[in-house]
C-alpha cells in the first residue's frame, strides 16, 4: 500500500477508536491520537521526532475540542455533566493549558515521550485499584479544589496534548467521590476548557518555527491530520455516548486501563 493511502487507514481507524473513547470514557481520544499521529509523521513521513511529537500534541488538542462538544452535548442529555463542576474545573484548566502548552513548545521530544508513557501507566493503575472496603462518601462540592485540579491537569493538558479526560475522569473518581458516569460526563465538559487553552501556545509557537510538512498547518496543527480524525471521531462520539448507557461502570474502569498501558507500551518503544 502506497504511504499516503497507508497513513489514512491509519488515521481513520485512529479517528474511530478516539471518537468511541471520548463518547464512553469521558476523554478526547488522546491516548491513541497522539501515538498513531506521532508514529504517520515520523516512520511514513520521516519528520524529526521532536517535531513529529509536538505536531500530533497540537493536532491531537485540535480533534479534541470537536470531539469533546459532541461527547458533552450527549452526556448532557444523559444529566451526566455536572457544569458546576466543569465550569470551575475548566476555567483555571484553561489557563493551566495556556501554561503547559508553552513549556512543552520548547521541550525534546524523547522528554514529553517518556512523561507521556509514565502518566498512562500511572493513571491505568489507579484506575483499576479498589480498596477492599469500599465507604460511601458524598462527591466533592468545593469550587477552590476544583480550580486548583483543574489548573493542574490543564497544565498537563498543554504539555502532552491532552484534552485532560485521561487524568480528570480518575481524579473525580477517586479523590472526588464521583460516580463514574457523572466523573465522565463532567470530564466532557472540562476538555472544552483544557484544550481551547493548550491550543493556543502551539499555534502562536509553532508559526514561528520553520518546519517541512507535506501538508498545511497552522502552527503545530496539521490540517491534513485533522480533518482526517475529526471526521470520523465527532460521529463516533456521539455512538460511544449511546454504547455508554448501556456499558457496566466495571467495565468503564478495565477497557479504560487496558488501553492505557497498551498505548503507554507502545510509545516507548516507537
Amino acid at each position: 500500500m502506497e504511504p499516503f493511502f497507508l497513513s489514512i487507514v491509519i488515521l481513520l481507524l485512529t479517528g474511530i477508536v478516539a471518537g468511541l473513547a471520548s463518547g464512553m470514557l469521558g476523554f478526547g481520544g488522546a491516548f491513541i491520537l497522539v501515538p498513531a499521529q506521532y508514529w504517520v509523521l515520523s516512520n511514513i513521513y520521516g519528520i524529526d521526532d521532536t517535531i513529529s511529537i509536538r505536531i500530533a500534541f497540537a493536532t491531537s488538542l485540535a480533534v479534541v475540542f470537536p470531539t469533546s462538544v459532541a461527547s458533552a452535548i450527549g452526556h448532557s442529555g444523559q444529566k451526566s455533566v455536572l457544569w458546576k463542576a466543569a465550569f470551575f474545573l475548566g476555567v483555571t484548566g484553561f489557563f493551566g493549558g495556556i501554561f503547559g502548552g508553552v513549556i512543552a513548545t520548547s521541550v525534546d521530544g524523547a522528554v514529553l515521550k517518556l512523561i507521556f508513557s509514565v502518566l498512562l501507566f500511572s493513571t491505568a493503575g489507579r484506575m483499576v485499584y479498589k480498596s477492599k472496603k469500599p465507604v460511601e462518601r458524598e462527591m466533592m462540592k468545593n469550587p477552590f479544589i476544583f480550580m486548583g485540579i483543574g489548573f493542574f491537569i490543564g497544565v498537563l493538558c498543554g504539555l502532552l496534548g491532552l484534552g485532560g479526560g485521561l487524568v480528570m475522569v480518575p481524579v473525580l473518581i477517586l479523590f472526588c467521590n464521583f460516580p463514574p458516569k457523572k466523573a465522565v460526563g463532567t470530564s466532557s465538559g472540562f476538555i472544552l476548557f483544557s484544550s481551547a487553552g493548550a491550543l493556543i501556545p502551539y499555534i502562536l509557537f509553532g508559526s514561528k518555527v520553520s518546519f517541512d510538512l507535506p501538508f498545511i498547518s497552522i502552527g503545530y496543527i496539521s490540517l491534513f491530520l485533522f480533518l482526517i480524525l475529526v471526521a470520523v471521531s465527532v460521529p463516533m462520539a456521539h455512538a460511544g455516548t449511546e454504547i455508554s448507557k448501556r456499558t457496566d461502570e466495571s467495565y468503564v474502569r478495565i477497557i479504560f486501563a487496558a488501553l492505557l498501558i497498551i498505548t503507554g507500551l507502545q510509545m516507548l518503544i516507537t
